[in-house]
């Protein structure tokens, strides 16, 4: 998710082409050219679809078909009159004559949809077309902002229910007219108006509209402020502020290049100066950026997807999700302090850094709607009206500082971010809905998890590689919340029919999708850091994919030793935790190559294989990992003669 103030990542630096994010919309496709109309009719529409979110946040969604029909029809034609503004003639007609098409559909379900109740089942010839109109403005939309990847998939799925009779058996089924596609896919809860678009539209939106109010407020500046304040005056602060806020902002958010775009521009160059190499400061910031959708409470879209697909309340998702963040973000802040001993990074000179407790006193008050919204959050409200308190509580917090009141030109830079940010969103949920449509029509779904078990030869370490490889590669192609989507419905029932906790299963493919941010050859994070440091992209995505390695391993760890998830006795959760953090820690040491002073290669791969062991479950592998971690280390402390 962007924002339209933000940078684009490949205008950070000069000398580097423009990095395409999977998770962003160009300023260019949102309508910032074209004739005047297009913009009047833009910005009403943007202001309008921020208010409908707001209203059904606080009065409750309307129902589940009308609800979803109008949040992915509206963003269709906001989307389509802003990329008519851009377009030669030719196109622009054809975009705008699709933008009152797409309007169809919303205004038959919300006026009929007494009628389409009582004749379920009943496929009239106008519902056909009209659903036809949607499943096209879907595809169209979702090759405008995402690309051709997620489009073809769903293409596929379409032409494998309209013709799966001429394929073998197990994969082959008897086949489905259009009308019955159609009617699957457009009349029910289980195609693009399904569970994923359910979520979007009222968990997301809502979030998504408070993460776009922090930022164009200047509200969500305060992470990065405090992060310099308490981190500052240490060597390598810098890049402590470009943990913190890339934590925090991430976790709002949701898009690790945007986080990179945001919060990097400001880190980076202040991590260059204080000794860090451009490299390495790239690295750091992308490692970072990347983990912001892990982190809760907000965790971006995901664990609102989550909370559709599991049935696990949000208030248990983030309580599960959290140490594992938390050990993923310890291996940075380590990978931080080691790369500070070893580069030499001097901290930044005191008249530099702000103070914390006169930045407390003047400026803390804008902490406060994450709170209010935690608050309401534990307190049993929906996340969506606990969303729209936290935006109340923002907007009146807003009006006492004369940088950050909410002006018309601010609120209508909120609508327009909201809807930039909810793009990818709305139609990677729309797009994944035909696929899992169609996968639930034909019963491809059960079929799958059938498979994959047998390819493994039922070996759960089998499937967990065969998942993360899947993951890894269509995260190279799709956004977070497509990979997300996809896997929760082909891959997550095999590994729970493996036996694998539920919470467990779909934390492993959601970090997997995120892992692809930072690996090479396609590491879009590392690369717009990389942009705004001059560096190397592809040393920089290596650097980075070091730095986050724990993204690749906490996985697996949680998968067989789900103590980390919270789940199990206490004394054993607090002994995995324990542990687990030791062992994240001898990880930054083997990747860093330095810990009081360099590490030779067999030392690194002794002390990373101690890690690992280290973090798996089970006391046995600690007291292995113990002396398998410690011997090297002392004895390159003799080495170098270096007092503790």
């Amino acid at each position: 998710m962007n924002d339209s103030t933000s940078p684009a990542a490949g205008e950070a630096g000069s000398g580097h082409p423009p990095i395409e994010d999977p998770d962003s919309v160009s300023e260019k496709q949102m309508g910032g050219r074209g004739p005047l109309i297009l913009r009047i009719i833009v910005g009403v529409g943007v202001v309008a679809f921020a208010l409908f979110h707001l209203y059904t946040a606080y009065y409750g969604p309307y129902t589940a078909l009308q609800q979803r029909v109008v949040h992915v029809s509206g963003i269709c034609a906001i989307l389509f009159i802003a990329a008519a503004g851009a377009s030669g003639l030719w196109r622009r007609a054809s975009l705008i004559v699709l933008a009152v098409l797409v309007a169809l559909p919303a205004l038959y379900i919300c006026l009929n949809y007494q009628e389409i109740i009582e004749t379920a089942g009943i496929v009239t010839e106008r519902q056909m077309w009209l659903g036809v109109i949607l499943i096209a403005a879907i595809l169209v939309a979702t090759r405008l902002v995402i690309g051709w990847p997620l489009v073809i998939i769903a293409l596929v799925a379409l032409a494998y229910a309209a013709f799966g009779n001429y394929l073998p058996p197990p994969i082959g089924h008897s086949g489905y007219s259009v009308e019955r596609i159609v009617s699957h896919l457009f009349l029910t809860t289980e195609g693009v108006l399904g569970t994923p678009v359910g979520a979007s539209a009222t968990y997301i939106a809502i979030f998504v509209l408070f993460g776009a109010l922090l930022q164009t407020t200047g509200m969500g500046d305060i992470f990065i402020g405090f992060g310099h304040a308490l981190t500052g005056r240490k060597a390598g602060g810098p890049a402590y502020v470009a943990v913190i806020s890339s934590a925090l902002f991430g976790s709002i958010n949701g898009s690790a290049v945007a986080n990179v775009a945001s919060t990097g521009t400001f880190t980076i160059p202040l991590m260059i100066r204080t000794g860090y190499k451009p490299q390495t400061a790239a690295a750091i910031e992308a490692a970072a950026s990347s983990g912001g959708q892990i982190m809760p409470p907000i965790m971006g879209a995901a664990a609102f997807l989550m909370v559709s697909f599991t049935g696990i309340p949000y208030v248990e998702i983030i309580g599960h999700a959290l140490f594992p963040a938390l050990l993923y973000f310890g291996a940075v802040f380590a990978a931080v302090q080691l790369h500070a001993a070893k580069n030499h990074v001097r901290p930044i000179s005191a008249e530099d850094v702000p103070d914390f407790k006169h930045l407390l006193i003047t400026r803390g008050y804008m902490l406060l709607p994450v709170p209010i919204l935690l608050y309401f959050l534990l307190d049993g409200y929906t996340p969506y009206r606990a969303g729209f308190y936290a935006i109340v509580a923002a907007l009146f917090l807003s009006m006492f500082s004369k940088e950050s009141r909410p002006t018309p030109k601010r609120l209508l830079a909120t609508c327009r971010a909201t809807v930039m940010g909810l793009l990818p969103v709305a139609t990677a949920c729309a797009c994944a809905g035909i696929v899992i449509g169609m996968l639930t029509l034909t019963g491809l779904g059960l079929k799958l998890s059938g498979l994959i078990v047998d390819a493994s030869g039922g070996s759960l370490f089998i499937a967990l590689c065969l998942t993360a490889v899947t993951s890894i590669v269509l995260g190279m192609g799709l956004p977070t919340v497509g990979v997300y989507l996809l896997l929760a419905v082909l891959v997550a029932p095999a590994l729970t029919q493996m036996g694998v906790p539920l919470i467990a299963a779909h934390l492993f493919i959601f970090y997997y999708g995120l892992v692809s941010a930072i690996t090479p050859p396609v590491a879009l994070a590392a690369y717009a850091a990389a942009a705004i440091a001059k560096s190397r992209p592809l040393e920089t995505s290596v650097e980075a994919f070091l730095m986050g390695l724990a993204k690749v391993i906490v996985p697996f760890i949680f998968v067989y030793g789900p103590q980390i998830l919270l789940i199990g006795e206490p004394v054993d959760i607090v002994i995995a935790i324990v542990s687990s953090f030791v062992g994240v820690y001898a990880l930054s040491i083997a990747t860093t190559g330095w810990w009081r002073g360099p590490l030779s290669i067999w030392r690194r791969v002794i002390v990373c294989a101690g890690s690992v062991a280290m973090m798996m479950p089970g006391v046995l592998t600690d007291l292995i990992a113990i002396p398998v971690i410690v011997l090297p280390l002392v004895l390159l402390r003799e080495a170098v003669r270096e007092p503790a």
